[in-house]
């Protein structure tokens, strides 16, 4: 998690990155804001090393590092159960986060929430907010990711950011691949297939048995 200061030097900055989104006051039980906070996580979260979501700055105040949460914003969320069960609603798989406070050295109180990024397979929208609205904050079945060419959550843009996607899913599956094959007992070698492996092994442990 941020320490305070390498907090307040990201909102020194004056602009969002790729891995840090800020979202202005309210409470969690805003559903407008909720669900732009669902989208940002979504975003992170499809992102290598996932980032962190500021609540309680407006992003166009992010230097002066205000307006910042009443108390009763504050507490709303800081309840863990509250927030994760408000995301998993638009989040498929769940995301996985962390919940921070912090008092800014204006005295101002914001909450920080941690995203990691995704274990097995990429988040994707389970459902469209608002439901009656054309201008959709959510769309269901969309993949949202954090662009290269702007700190900005959308829906992937192109063949290159999907394929970042891909390549971290990929890799992913591949330690998962590697991890199963150690604990059946199979050694991998440089170069050598899994299918390869498991005959060499099977080989030794005839052999073994013919001793």
């Amino acid at each position: 998690m941020l320490t305070r200061t390498e907090l307040e030097d990201l909102l020194q900055g004056n602009h969002e990155l790729r891995n840090f989104e800020v979202k202005g006051p309210g409470m969690s039980e805003d559903a407008s804001l909720v669900a732009k906070v669902a989208r940002a996580a979504m975003g992170l979260a499809n992102l290598r090393d996932g980032g962190y979501i500021a609540i309680g700055i407006d992003d166009a105040q992010l230097a002066e590092m205000l307006p910042g949460l009443d108390k009763a914003q504050l507490q709303s969320w800081l309840s863990y159960d509250t927030v994760s069960s408000r995301l998993a609603a638009y989040a498929d798989p769940p995301v996985t986060f962390h919940l921070q406070a912090f008092e800014l050295s204006n005295q101002r109180e914001i909450v920080v929430i941690e995203v990691a990024e995704f274990d097995s397979v990429p988040h994707l929208c389970r459902r469209k907010f608002p439901r009656s609205d054309p201008n959709l904050i959510l769309r269901e079945g969309a993949l949202y990711v954090r662009t290269r060419r702007v700190p900005a959550t959308s829906e992937v843009p192109d063949a290159s950011e999907m394929r970042e996607v891909i390549d971290l899913a990929t890799e992913k599956a591949l330690r998962r691949y590697v991890a199963t094959a150690l604990r059946a007992g199979i050694a991998l070698h440089p170069g050598e297939s899994i299918a390869v492996a498991s005959r060499r092994q099977f080989d030794t442990q005839k052999e073994e048995g013919w001793k």
